[in-house]
């Protein structure tokens, strides 16, 4: 077979879709595929540096939303001049459009992924029209339908077509060894940023934004003792917000904000649990991330049930606060759990991950339509 060429149409390498990916292209055999990205957004220059220096070429498109004309031209000629045998859209509820493209550039595998519960973003009229245009298109220019999982599929696709199993499942997996629990980084990392053996440490990582519902998380560390402090990993627009609410409700010296690390295992071991207070999400990497090191994840009763069955995680009432705080106060300091024969049983190692979407782009470039029971008979 020759080198298969895809291009991934993504709306910016920041953030958990950039993640996903990179964990995913780093892993393919570049001998076999070659892997291109397509952003509208330019704001990750060392993710776009790691990406043009081993996986492949990072191109800017205009945004649709400001100048379609230009964005149409621009993706077809990006198209006709790489000559890529897939177009792999992330875009949710958008993403038919670049799929309609590559379909009359003649590309043979599209493939739509969800990687979403709900919106994000842009007004709920306009977000709902492009839903219904999606299910309404997606037969007729996508070959391939991912979803991160399966409360992602459903909100994107349908349920019907979960149940009939025309949707393909593909986890957001992890290099687990990476994130195994190391004492010695506990201790180290305490040590830096001066927690005491008696404190209790909380942690978030993810994208200050309005869909992680991260004031949530701000309430919950107002209620608890001084003994207790929460860190939150990352960045995003609500920053700013967020520390000034620190401020306000007089819980600065309770609060630490790291910013976005490059180290985030470390920060996992450092931990004595993890909090994700989202409104919605797809199936969320850093929970995947929490259980490889072993920690207690409290997320809210809106994330998907697909943890349901792990028992270090406890799912919360989203607007219930004390609740939070109460199951909080009742976990043992160092509780930790071994869950990593449970992700490998779940296929949650990008290992096992990356073959399968490997797997499927051998098939999608066929042009056929190809189906989680076509992939389960293989």
């Amino acid at each position: 077979m020759n080198r298969i060429k895809a291009l991934q149409i993504i709306p910016s390498l920041k953030g958990g879709i950039g993640s996903v990916l990179l964990n995913f292209c780093s892993r393919l055999d570049s001998g076999k595929i070659q892997i291109d990205f397509g952003v509208f957004i330019d704001d990750d220059k060392a993710r776009k540096k790691l990406v043009e220096k081993t996986i492949g070429r990072v191109y800017v498109l205009p945004r649709m939303s400001r100048d379609y004309g230009q964005y149409k031209r621009t993706l077809e000629q990006l198209i006709s001049e790489n000559k890529y045998d897939i177009v792999h859209a992330h875009q949710n509820s958008m993403s038919f459009i670049p799929l309609g493209i590559a379909k009359a550039q003649g590309v043979h595998g599209r493939i739509m992924h969800s990687h979403a519960t709900d919106f994000e973003g842009g007004s709920k009229m306009k977000n709902m029209i492009s839903k219904i245009i999606n299910r309404l298109k997606m037969n007729s220019v996508a070959n391939v339908r991912l979803a991160c999982g399966k409360k992602a599929g459903e909100f994107l696709y349908g349920k019907r077509a979960m149940r009939k199993g025309n949707v393909i499942v593909l986890p957001n997996a992890i290099d687990i060894e990476k994130f195994r629990f190391d004492l010695a980084e506990r201790e180290r990392m305490r040590t830096m940023f001066g927690f005491g053996d008696d404190e209790k440490v909380l942690l978030f990582v993810g994208r200050l934004v309005e869909i992680k519902n991260i004031p949530l998380c701000l309430d919950i560390i107002k209620r608890c003792d001084d003994k207790t402090k929460l860190v939150i990993c990352g960045s995003g627009d609500k920053e700013q917000l967020l520390k000034e609410k620190c401020v306000s409700e007089g819980i600065t010296s309770k609060v630490l904000f790291v910013g976005e690390r490059a180290d985030v295992a470390a920060m996992y071991c450092m931990a004595d649990a993890f909090l994700l207070t989202s409104f919605a999400e797809g199936f969320p990497m850093t929970i995947v991330e929490a259980l490889a090191s072993g920690l207690p994840c409290f997320i809210s009763d809106t994330i998907t049930d697909e943890f349901c069955d792990y028992e270090a995680v406890e799912y919360c009432p989203l607007q219930d606060a004390d609740y939070w705080v109460e199951a909080l106060k009742a976990l043992p300091l160092g509780k930790r759990y071994d869950m990593i024969n449970r992700l490998n049983d779940k296929k949650l190692n990008i290992e096992t991950a990356a073959e399968m979407l490997s797997q499927i782009y051998e098939e999608a470039v066929k042009g056929i339509s190809v189906t989680a029971k076509q992939m389960e008979s293989k």
